[in-house]
């Protein structure tokens, strides 16, 4: 048992959960455990949660909380398995789980009076609308392929929201906001400082990769991060409309 590499579990790390990657002969699956704090009353919709820990096919899940924790997990085998073994086997590891933490009695605490509040896209296009002088429409966007459980719940947490901004008839970038998550930017270390000018607002050129081949830029106020990939086709320089954003949105 490992823990998964903490570059890809961002939203999980950033409520003080743990992901824990395993394999046994042809098998492998993960364990997350949540402090019930991190999570703040943060809740999977009633299609997510049927399509976890309902129905057991591709993504064939199990839950079982305390009252200190939410744990989650999922094998390889579960969909062969079945629902009612997926979830016998779940209650089992999360038992001793949830006796290991008691006895080490560990008080989760988490401080969320400067977070960004949970936000709407067409919120943040309207407020991009004013700074730039012109419309700007955003709708969600999301995962190429479903995340896991315990991830989706973490990104309702940290208020994670992910936008798609057009303008003028074009995508003019990709844009990710999630609150608290400062202490990660810029993201794996893959980015160069640079001055935006904003008092307030620390933000850099990513080399990391993004969805539409434009440049990335990474802003936080010390405690939020936005992450915005600025369209190559945007009709506004990479680094002009990454200003923008930042100070429409990050500065304190």
């Amino acid at each position: 048992m490992t823990r998964r590499d903490v570059n890809w579990t961002r939203a999980i790390n950033n409520i003080g959960g743990l992901v824990c990657e395993w394999s046994g002969g042809n098998v492998s699956g993960q364990v997350t455990i949540i402090p019930k704090a991190g999570l703040d009353g943060a809740a999977l919709s009633a299609a997510d949660a049927d399509y976890y820990f309902e129905a057991c096919d591709w993504g064939c899940s199990w839950e079982a909380e305390s009252a200190a924790l939410w744990i989650s997990g999922y094998a390889s085998d579960l969909p062969d398995l079945g629902r009612a073994e997926a979830d016998r086997i779940g209650a089992e590891i999360a038992a001793g789980i949830v006796a290991n933490a008691a006895a080490a009695g560990i008080d989760w605490q988490i401080d969320r009076t400067q977070w960004w509040p949970a936000q709407g896209c067409e919120t943040l296009a309207a407020e991009l609308t004013t700074h730039l002088g012109r419309p700007v429409a955003a709708q969600a966007a999301g995962y190429h392929d479903p995340p896991s459980a315990a991830t989706a719940l973490a990104d309702i947490a940290s208020h994670r929201t992910w936008c798609a901004f057009e303008g003028d008839g074009r995508q003019i970038a990709l844009a990710v906001f999630e609150s608290g998550a400062a202490w990660d930017v810029p993201w794996a270390d893959l980015g160069e400082a640079v001055d935006l000018g904003i008092p307030g607002v620390e933000a850099f050129l990513s080399t990391q990769g993004g969805y539409l081949g434009g440049q990335v830029y990474e802003a936080t106020d010390g405690i939020n991060a936005m992450t915005v990939e600025v369209a190559p086709d945007s009709g506004w320089g990479a680094e002009d409309l990454a200003t923008v954003f930042a100070e429409a949105f990050v500065a304190p």
